[in-house]
């Protein structure tokens, strides 16, 4: 990881963008607090040299807020997955298919906390949105359905069905 540092201090961009592969593969391998500082610091240049809304930017804080709701800091994990859904549709369009990754993320986020309603509302965009600009067989649509099922199961197990 301190080797990062050094690129991060360098502001070229390909270097950046690098710096958050590996920031992803260290958040893939639980390594989370060296993610964490990772995508704190390409968050901190991303945000100076593109501005607080490219998609980058978005791209970084949905990253952020995947650490922040494993380690259960809700609030900061909702906090950052709205900022990327602003983002991303300010800069992106409605149509881009990273609305479709926070819909999802903010239904898992939801979902964790036992906040169904508010769940089921963007597991159901999610999966609209995916269907519409990706099919009903892609892979990202197919994770939202399990995850959109799972939940309704749970639901259904704790007596909260919306049946």
């Amino acid at each position: 990881v301190r080797i990062f540092d050094q690129v991060v201090d360098a502001e070229n961009l390909d270097y950046i963008q690098t710096t958050f592969n590996f920031g992803e593969l260290c958040r893939q391998l639980t390594w989370v607090d060296e993610a964490e500082r990772i995508f704190e610091l390409v968050y901190d240049v991303w945000e100076r040299v593109l501005g607080g809304d490219h998609p980058n930017v978005g791209l970084v804080l949905n990253s952020l807020a995947i650490i922040n709701k494993d380690k259960e800091n809700f609030d900061v994990a909702e906090e950052f997955y709205l900022s990327a859904e602003k983002i991303w549709m300010t800069s992106l369009g409605e149509e881009h298919p990273n609305l479709s990754l926070v819909w999802n993320n903010l239904g898992d986020l939801y979902d964790v906390q036992g906040r169904y309603e508010e769940a089921e509302k963007f597991y159901q965009g999610s999966i609209g949105h995916r269907i519409k600009y990706l099919g009903e067989d892609h892979p990202d649509t197919k994770t939202t359905v399990d995850s959109y099922e799972r939940m309704l199961d749970k639901m259904k197990a704790e007596g909260n069905s919306t049946d």
